[in-house]
């Protein structure tokens, strides 16, 4: 799995979403690291987009989610027409919703496998 960029969500003053770069923010390759996922939070942060090369969250990705208490947002940038997709929490369990396109193949299945695995270490 590639990444190609990630980027914060945030609110302006005007209460109005808007992209708000950091060269430093690196998803794929932070989570796997050793220690505690831990990026400087921009004020009024409301998600993390990531551009990939794959739909399916990444192995760690949930430390996002916890970390930062946002949503995480993946783009799949390896089509003409990406799909998304967000992971977040609900009730306690984490959730992962396609908002844009549709799966194909296994990928239910991967998707399904890996929230299993968050909520596992989540315990």
């Amino acid at each position: 799995m590639t990444e190609t960029q990630c980027v914060f969500i945030t609110r302006d003053a005007a209460g109005q979403l808007q992209v708000t770069p950091d060269p430093n923010l690196h998803v794929l390759a932070q989570t796997a690291a050793d220690g505690a996922f831990a990026p400087v939070r921009p004020d009024a942060v409301q998600g993390v987009q990531c551009w990939r090369d794959s739909i399916v969250p990444g192995p760690h990705d949930e430390e996002v989610v916890l970390a930062l208490r946002v949503p995480l947002f993946i783009v799949e940038d390896a089509t003409a027409d990406p799909r998304i997709g967000e992971l977040g929490t609900r009730d306690g369990r984490f959730r992962y919703e396609i908002i844009q396109g549709v799966l194909a193949g296994d990928e239910q299945s991967r998707i399904d496998a890996r929230l299993a695995e968050f909520q596992a270490r989540l315990r």
